[in-house]
C-alpha cells in the first residue's frame, strides 16, 4: 500500500507542477478527430489507468472484483488531475495540505485506514 500512497502523492505534485498542459489537454482533446482521440484514450488505459490497476492488485488488503479494480484505477487517474483543474478555487490551502487531503480522500475510498499509514 506504501507504494500506491507514494504513486498518488507524488502523481497529484507532478500533475500540479504541469497543470497548464493538463489544463490545455483537457480543454483541447474536445477538438481531435475521433480516430486520434480513441488513440490518446487507449493510450491512457493501457499507461496511466493500467498502472494504478496493477498498484490496487498488489495492495493485499484490497478484496476488488476486476470490474471494481478498474473503476477505482479510473477514479484515481481522474482524482489526480484535480488540483490542475481546479487550483484556482484551492488557493487557501498549501499544495501539501491538498495532496494530503486527496491522497486520504482516495484511499479512505477504497476502505483502507489512511489515518494509521500518515504520509
Amino acid at each position: 500500500m506504501a507504494r500506491l500512497i507514494k504513486t498518488i502523492r507524488l502523481t497529484l505534485a507532478l500533475v500540479f507542477e504541469n497543470k497548464a498542459l493538463f489544463l490545455f489537454i483537457y480543454t483541447e482533446s474536445k477538438y481531435l478527430d475521433k480516430h486520434h482521440l480513441g488513440l490518446i484514450l487507449e493510450h491512457e488505459d493501457k499507461s496511466v489507468v493500467g498502472f494504478f490497476r496493477q498498484l490496487l492488485a498488489a495492495v493485499s488488503q484490497l478484496k476488488l472484483t476486476e470490474k471494481e479494480n478498474d473503476l477505482a484505477a479510473n477514479l484515481i487517474t481522474f482524482n489526480v488531475v484535480f488540483l490542475a483543474l481546479k487550483s484556482w478555487n484551492l488557493r487557501k490551502t498549501s499544495l501539501e495540505e491538498n495532496i494530503d487531503y486527496i491522497t486520504s480522500f482516495i484511499i479512505q475510498g477504497l476502505g483502507l485506514d489512511y489515518s494509521k499509514l500518515g504520509k
